[in-house]
C-alpha cells in the first residue's frame, strides 16, 4: 500500500509507506488534460452517449455480470436510494432468457453486492489510518496518484461504469416514456433529447458538485420519502378504502411510515 491521504483538509500520511511523488512538468501537463472533475466527465460522454441510445439492455446485462458513515440518518438516506433504484430491476429483468429463474439470480446478485460492500467497507475503515473524516465517498480518492492498486481500481470501476451506466438510464428511459407516451421507445427524437438531458444532468454535476455521498444520501432520502413510503401508502390507502378494509392500525401505520420518511428527509439537512 503507498500514501494514503486526505483531501478534504491537505494531510498525506506516509509513515510505513512509500516515498511521495513529486510534481514534475509532465505531470502538471498530465493533470491539465486529466482533471477528475473537469475534463475526465467530457471525456465519458465520447463513450457512454452512443451506448445509452442502444434500444435493448441485454448486451450490458451479460457485460456486467462479468465485472465484478458514523450518522444514522445520513445512513439512512443512502439506504432509502438503494431500496428505490429497486424499481429499475423490473424493465432490465423483463428481457431475461428465462423468467423463472430471476428470483434466483436477483438473490445471487444481492448476496454478492452486499457481501462484496461490507468487506470492502469494513475492512477499509478499521484499517484507515487517519481520522474518518478523510474518508472520503469514493475510498479511492483516499490513494495516492502514484499508487498502482489504486490505478487498477479506478480502471475496473471505469469498465463497471461503462457496462452499467446505460443499463440505469434504459430503465430510467423506459418507466418515462411508458409514463409520457404509452410506448417504450416513441422515437429515436424522443430518446435523442431524454439521452441529451440525462447526459448533461450527469457532466455538470460530476463537474461541479462531485460529491457522490452527499448526492445518495439527499436523492434517496427525497425519492424515498415519495417513491418508496408516500405513493405506496396512498395507494393502499385508496384502495383499502374502497374495499371497506380500511383499519385504525392500518392507518396509523401509512402515517408512521410517511412520518418517518419526512423526518429522513429533513435529517439529510441538519446532518452534516
Amino acid at each position: 500500500m503507498n500514501e494514503v491521504v486526505c483531501p478534504a483538509v491537505g494531510i498525506v500520511n506516509d509513515s510505513n509507506f512509500g516515498s511521495n511523488w513529486t510534481e514534475t512538468g509532465d505531470n502538471w501537463l498530465f493533470d491539465q488534460y486529466w482533471n477528475q472533475t473537469q475534463t475526465v466527465p467530457l471525456y465519458l460522454i465520447v463513450i457512454l452517449f452512443p451506448l445509452m441510445n442502444l434500444q435493448s439492455p441485454v448486451v450490458f446485462n451479460k457485460l456486467s455480470s462479468i465485472v465484478a458513515l458514523p450518522t444514522f440518518p445520513i445512513v439512512t438516506g443512502v439506504v432509502s436510494n438503494a431500496f428505490s433504484t429497486h424499481g429499475i430491476l423490473l424493465p432490465i429483468t423483463q428481457c431475461n432468457r428465462n423468467p423463472q429463474n430471476t428470483v434466483r439470480d436477483l438473490t445471487i446478485a444481492y448476496g454478492c453486492s452486499c457481501a462484496t460492500y461490507l468487506l470492502v467497507g469494513m475492512l477499509f475503515f478499521i484499517k484507515f489510518p487517519l481520522s474518518v473524516q478523510c474518508i472520503q465517498s469514493v475510498f479511492l480518492d483516499n490513494f495516492g496518484p502514484d499508487d498502482i492498486m489504486s490505478f487498477l481500481g479506478r480502471l475496473t470501476l471505469l469498465i463497471q461504469n461503462i457496462v452499467t451506466y446505460p443499463i440505469i438510464a434504459f430503465a430510467a428511459r423506459i418507466k418515462i416514456m411508458s409514463t409520457l407516451y404509452g410506448e417504450k421507445y416513441p422515437s429515436w427524437k424522443h430518446v435523442l433529447i431524454f439521452n441529451i438531458m440525462v447526459t448533461t444532468i450527469c457532466v455538470l454535476g460530476a463537474m461541479f458538485f462531485p460529491n457522490v455521498g452527499t448526492i445518495l444520501r439527499f436523492v434517496g432520502a427525497c425519492g424515498g420519502l415519495f417513491y418508496c413510503l408516500l405513493l405506496p401508502c396512498a395507494v393502499q390507502f385508496a384502495i383499502r378504502k374502497k374495499e371497506n378494509r380500511l383499519t385504525v392500525i392500518s392507518v396509523l401505520s401509512y402515517i408512521y411510515l410517511i412520518l418517518f420518511g419526512v423526518a429522513n428527509c429533513i435529517a439529510q439537512f441538519i446532518i452534516n
